[in-house]
């Protein structure tokens, strides 16, 4: 039962987290919304994006978690309080809808032995709820960190975010957004712990079950903390309009070229053909000239 309410509490602090990340990515992205970037495929420049639409991914990933964390409230908001040990008490009667009532819940969990079954395994659903999020932001602090290096250098890391180097006076370190990466890491091995935890156990109590509490609580401070440091780093986002401009290279808008094709009426893997040669033609053109 307590751990029910605090799992409900909690949410409500995260669900409120989640809404502030969606909204300062969202703000971030309309601000830089034309300000072209190259867009990448296996690590290669592939074809013109933006920064605004770099930015509003991570916006509409996160807008697209909202319905399973929504979810998530609609499954906890049940009245465990009354199974007893997980198989009802029959000659005691006990008004399951008054302390319901009383706890604020929406409804009773009606059977015994699945409200005993959910311990654990609602921890495990809250935790697998917020793994799509931290996959969000995991990519995000990887993209940061990448575009923030002096061979991109297309993104400014805000410098209350990094921290001077030990030994290399030049230097300044994002550790933040490492520590962010390392630590929504950590947080998919802790719901791992917690399902790994409950995996397999038959129906009833198991003193097992107080193992839960250390990863679930520590997974639950990693996903809170994240969330509020990925809409700051979002807010202070900077870029190097310079770099991002002498990034804009010729290849970017080859693709481009072969749609101008079949808008023409040329079949697509024929006008492929036709500017991958145009293309090629150039690049010997080019170095024939150097």
């Amino acid at each position: 039962m307590a751990m029910r309410l605090f799992m409900k509490g909690e949410l409500a602090g995260l669900r409120s987290a989640m809404r502030e990340a969606i909204s300062s990515f969202a703000e971030v992205s309309s601000k830089y919304r034309d300000l072209d970037m190259p867009g990448y495929t296996h690590y290669q420049r592939a074809m013109p994006t933006s920064c605004g639409v770099w930015l509003g991914s991570f916006a509409d990933a996160l807008g697209d978690a909202m319905p399973f964390v929504d979810a998530l409230g609609t499954m906890l908001d049940q009245n465990p309080l009354g199974s007893a040990s997980g198989f009802g008490i029959r000659n005691f009667p006990v008004d399951r809808d008054l302390t319901a009532e009383l706890l604020s819940f929406a409804r009773v969990q009606e059977n015994p032995i699945y409200a005993a079954f959910s311990r654990g395994y609602f921890e495990n659903v809250f935790l697998q709820t917020f793994s799509q999020p931290a996959l969000c932001l995991l990519r995000f602090a990887s993209d940061l960190l990448l575009f923030s290096t002096a061979e991109f250098s297309f993104v400014r890391i805000a410098e209350k975010f990094s921290t001077g180097s030990s030994i290399m006076p030049q230097k300044r370190n994002p550790d933040t957004v490492e520590v962010l990466r390392g630590k929504l890491c950590a947080y998919l091995s802790l719901q791992n712990q917690v399902q790994g935890l409950v995996s397999g156990l038959p129906s009833g109590y198991h003193r097992a079950f107080s193992l839960l509490k250390r990863p679930f609580f520590e997974a639950l401070d990693v996903i809170s903390d994240s969330l509020k440091i990925a809409a700051m780093l979002a807010s202070s986002i900077a870029f190097n309009e310079s770099a991002l401009k002498r990034a804009m290279t010729e290849e970017l808008f080859v693709t481009e070229r072969v749609y101008d094709y079949v808008k023409r009426g040329v079949p697509f893997r024929e006008a492929y053909g036709m500017v991958k040669r145009e293309f090629m033609a150039s690049l010997d053109k080019s170095g024939a000239s150097k």
